[in-house]
This record gives C-alpha cells, structure tokens and sequence, in this order.
C-alpha cells in the first residue's frame, strides 16, 4: 500500500505540471464562457442553454484530459527506461498500475472541481442561484473519467500514445453508441446480430453515465441509479487495471 501510494503522489505531481492540462483548462474555461454567449441569442432559454452548454464542456474537456494524459503515463515510462528505477526498488508492477491509476484520479478530480467551480459560479452570477443539482451530472462524469483513465492505462502498456488515444476515443464513442447498436441488434439478423450484441454487453456503455439532459431539466438521478453507476464504474476499472497489470507483466524489459 506504501508503494501504491508513493507512484500516485509522483503520478499526481507529475501530471500537474504538464502543460497540456492547462491548455485544455484554458479551452474548457473559454466554452463555459461561451456558454453565456449561446444562452444570450436563445428564446427564454438562456439558463438551460448555458447549463447544456456548460455540462457538456465539463464532461468533454475532462475525457479529453484523461486521455491525453493517461496514454502517456506507462509508455513514456518503458519508453525512456525509467520503469527500471522503479522496479529496481521494492515496487511490483502492479503498485505502478494501481498507483498511476489513483494518481492520475486525483489529478482529474482536482482538474474537475475547478471546472465545477467556474461552472457553478457562473449560473450563480447569472441566475442568483446555487445550481446544486448539477453536481450530480458532474459527479457522474468523474465516473465516466474514471473508467476512462482506466482504459488509457490499459493501452499505454503495449501501444504509443497516439494509437492509444486513438483506440480509447474509439471505444468512448462505441460505448456512447450502446442504445444504437442495441436498435441496431433487434433489427438484424444472422452473424452480423451477435457480433453487434456481443459488442453491446462488452463494450462498456457509457450512457449510463450520462444524466445531463435531465439535470438540465431539473430531474436528478435516483439513490438506486446512482449507486449503479458507481458499482459499474467500479467494477469495469478494476477490471481494465487487472488487464493492464496483466500485460505489464508479460513485458520483458
């Protein structure tokens, strides 16, 4: 646990200085900003434009985050040898995965409540209001990061950071297309049907972390449906941090 703990530190120091975090913070403060621009050309819909508006650019600035920094964690590790140093002291490879992991989780909660805050501060400026309720499509998006910091490691063991990023984006829209695929499995037939329907149940579907519209809408997620997403969540990282330990561990450097 000790070591765990030391490589989430090193992890989480690490990735807040890396400039790209902060360019992406820039672009995510901008379109939070801009928010306030689209709401102003709507027809009485300012405040929920600019609360659409403004989830979404949380939601997408944050994934952006998580994969461009993620994809880099292991590989730059192997890359420049430097996983030697770390494994030449008492660190197993699986303390790098699991310490990577929660390091990076920090960075993005961090990264998360500064959006959240701006965000927030903004509606409060604009309607007199604390938009509590908003918080939950935020919390549930930190959800969603996680799985996706989860996946990025997975790949950044055995693959380059731009084919990682690529297959990670890739995997984001497939599960983001879950109902699709799912209209799409009723309508077929043969092969082709089970293919899609094995997709549907491996792929992880990301809509389940996706309550924004109904936020927007003043309408929160239940206890029970907060707690799946979380139990989903949960479940679907530890198994891609499993997988990825699994790899690094048939690495031979």
């Amino acid at each position: 646990m000790r070591n765990i703990l030391a490589v989430a530190q090193n992890t989480f120091r690490e990735t807040v200085r890396d400039r790209i975090l902060y360019v992406i913070f820039v672009f995510a403060a901008l379109m939070i900003i801009g928010s306030t621009l689209a709401g102003s050309i709507s027809l009485d819909q300012d405040i929920k434009v600019m609360k659409d508006f403004g989830l979404a650019s949380i939601f997408l600035f944050s994934i952006l985050m998580a994969v461009f920094i993620g994809t880099n964690l292991v590989y730059k590790e192997l890359d420049k040898r430097t996983i030697f140093l770390l494994l030449s002291k008492p660190v197993k490879r699986s303390d790098v995965i699991i310490g990577k992991f929660f390091g990076l989780a920090a960075t993005m909660l961090v990264m998360i409540l500064l959006m959240s805050i701006f965000y927030i501060g903004l509606i409060k400026y604009k309607t007199g209001q604390w938009d509590i309720l908003s918080l939950q499509a935020i919390g549930f998006n930190y959800l969603e990061v996680l799985l996706m910091i989860g996946l990025t490691l997975m790949f950044s063991t055995f693959t380059a950071p731009i084919s990682s990023a690529i297959y990670s984006l890739l995997l984001f829209l497939i599960g983001h297309s879950s109902s699709t695929i799912m209209h799409i499995v009723k309508t077929s037939t043969g092969f082709s049907k089970y293919l899609l329907e094995a997709a549907y149940y491996v792929f992880p579907n990301l809509e389940k972390f996706n309550i924004r519209n109904n936020v927007v809408y003043g309408i929160g997620a239940s206890l029970e449906q907060t707690l799946l997403a979380i139990a989903y969540s949960a479940v679907y990282c530890i198994f891609l941090i499993y997988l990825g330990i699994a790899i690094l561990k048939k690495q031979e450097f």
